[in-house]
């Protein structure tokens, strides 16, 4: 064993299982990379493709969050007065009526006053308060007519802006006429078939009053009174189907419930009316959320929302948080999200960075490009997430050449890239170069291709050194 700044072992095999690895040119002239060469990275691709516009009131702008495919679509972002894209990161991924869905969703953006859009894959919901009359007309109507081809609305929740003072009546008396405001509820969702995109939403209007007679009095509309007692649920356990169960105010909004909710069954939940407002578009947002978590509890009990679990990775729990961020400024909600342990965090993101960043070395020897000094900054900097790991570095060469000889390069290497991360401010207890040479080969070193495989260092990360 050689002892240097940090621990070093040479050929020592370890019981525990590799978690990651990153190719390392034994030369670094490989195929496809030359010495020096600049390796450009594509955007990561993500897997649930979503964003959401909120419109601030009285003209502040507008604040993004989540994912867009190129930075064509985020200059469209950008383009809007007061918009903070801050938020945004350009991804791999999109499905095809993404764009469509994207265009939609700031057309109807420039009609709110103040309001939350989602577009999560090719499904929208809209909630807020229009600029004037006209402008919730025309929503209105686009929730009728003007939706693209491919693109689902699935809420629209939009009220009428404040009302102005009402005109005198008419020389003859006769009072204006009344109506009720048009009440929005969600798409009576259900599974689409493989061969097609789901059907536009069916959006239900409340009837207009009738008009009264002249010097009638005119009776307020009648407000359902909300239920102190109305309640609902939905649990999931590690990562399965999630359970619902309790009140819910329309079948459309108990079959849409159970759509967003990952095709939950909906046998648990009764309508009944006493739901408050805002109730469908603070279930939607707290399942969204849920669906997030691998464990956790998204409840309505006494006029309270409450939302408590866990999610498993970092990028889950980011999302958990966006998709309530809004719904929690409103006071009627008691959050509780976890992530995962600091560890688990570092495992995670080494993992991608072991996929993404290629470190090459100067043929037979341990000196490595800028460009793989660079990176090893990226790890580094990920390693402060979890400042207790102990964390290996191993070495492994082909098979060309003396088995000694490879052995002892392996270890140099090892120890090159840990002398780097020391550098930048890893504490060097934490850090054991580990060589073995070409004695734990993952590819055939029969070919050019299984060479260049086997040459690799691999990154373990562990909660103790064993």
């Amino acid at each position: 064993m050689r002892r240097f700044g940090y621990r070093a072992l040479m050929g020592v095999l370890l019981s525990s299982v590799v978690f990651v690895s990153a190719s390392v040119g034994q030369e670094a002239t490989t195929a496809g990379n030359s010495a020096g060469s600049i390796v450009t990275l594509s955007a990561s691709k993500v897997a649930d493709f979503w964003l959401t516009l909120q419109v601030k009131p009285e003209s502040q702008g507008v604040e993004f969050h989540g994912f867009v495919p190129d930075q064509s679509s985020l200059d469209k972002l950008s383009a809007l007065a007061g918009a903070d894209t801050k938020g945004v990161t350009i991804a791999d991924g999109a499905p095809s009526a993404y764009a469509a869905g994207l265009a939609f969703a700031l057309d109807a953006a420039e009609r709110l006053a103040e309001g939350r859009i989602a577009l999560r894959s090719n499904v929208v919901t809209i909630k807020g308060v229009a600029k004037s009359e006209a402008d919730e007309s025309a929503l209105n109507e686009m929730s009728k007519s003007g939706v693209p081809a491919g693109v689902v609305l699935a809420l629209l929740e939009v009220s009428a802006p404040k009302a102005s003072e009402v005109a005198p009546a008419a020389a003859t008396g006769a009072a204006p006429a009344a109506s009720a405001a048009a009440a929005q509820a969600p798409a009576a969702a259900s599974e689409p078939a493989a061969s097609e995109a789901p059907t536009q939403t069916d959006v239900a209007e409340s009837a207009e009053a009738a008009e009264p007679t002249a010097g009638a009095e005119v009776a307020p509309p009648t407000v359902p009174a909300i239920d102190p007692n109305y309640a609902f649920k939905a649990s999931r356990v590690a990562g399965g189907t999630v359970a619902l169960s309790g009140a819910v105010p329309t079948d459309p909004a108990m079959r849409y419930f159970g759509v967003v909710a990952g095709s939950a069954p909906t046998t648990g939940l009764s309508i009944a009316e006493g739901a408050p407002e805002t109730f469908i578009a603070d279930a939607v947002g707290g399942l969204r959320a849920l669906m997030k978590l691998s464990d956790g509890e998204l409840a309505f009990e006494g006029g309270k929302w409450t939302l408590h679990g866990k999610a498993s990775s970092v990028g889950d729990l980011t999302n958990a948080r966006a998709e309530v961020a809004a719904l929690s400024d409103t006071g009627a909600w008691s959050i509780e999200l976890a992530g995962p342990a600091p560890n688990d965090v570092c495992r995670t993101q080494v993992a991608e960075f072991a996929g993404t960043h290629t470190i090459l070395f100067q043929s037979g020897s341990a000196r490595m490009t800028d460009e793989s000094r660079g990176a090893l900054k990226d790890l580094a900097a990920i390693l402060e997430q979890c400042p207790d790991a102990t964390v290996h570095v191993e070495g492994h060469t082909d098979s060309d050449g003396d088995a000694d000889a490879n052995l002892a390069l392996s270890v140099a290497r090892a120890e090159a890239v840990t002398a780097v991360l020391v550098e930048e401010g890893v504490k060097d207890t934490r850090l054991y170069a580990i060589g073995y040479g070409e004695t734990v080969p993952i590819a055939s070193n029969d070919t050019a291709a299984g060479k260049q495989q086997n040459r690799r260092i691999v990154f373990t990360v562990l909660d103790e050194h064993k």
